[in-house]
């Protein structure tokens, strides 16, 4: 293994109309290891942002999925991954730069 990635991550449903806010457990969606691997993944994290979007829709509900993920890379502290402020569900998967992704703060870069 070349490299080791441990993150957290709170995930937020906000309702598009009324603005009601429902914290979405990746449980209710995922196995663990399939939650403990999304959590530092981004792009698994703006996959599961759209799955809890669609589920949120069967259920007559638009909603802004909002993520907020902090990862660890191999031992350092942990650092911000995504931008809270950013609906991931409304974000599109493509192979352009994520604009809402965040650097990794510069005191946490490896030294070459």
């Amino acid at each position: 293994m070349l490299s080791e990635k441990n993150g957290y991550i709170e995930v937020t449903a906000r309702d598009r109309s009324t603005g009601e806010s429902f914290d979405v457990a990746p449980l209710d969606y995922l196995t663990l290891q399939q939650a403990r691997q999304m959590s530092a993944q981004p792009d698994m994290i703006q996959q599961f942002a759209h799955i809890v979007r669609d589920d949120f829709a069967a259920r007559g509900r638009d909603v802004g999925v909002f993520v907020q993920a902090d990862v660890s890379l191999n031992g350092r502290p942990s650092a911000p991954l995504v931008d809270p402020t950013v609906d991931l569900a409304a974000e599109r998967d493509t192979l352009l730069p994520k604009q809402w992704l965040r650097p990794l703060p510069r005191q946490l870069r490896p030294r070459f």
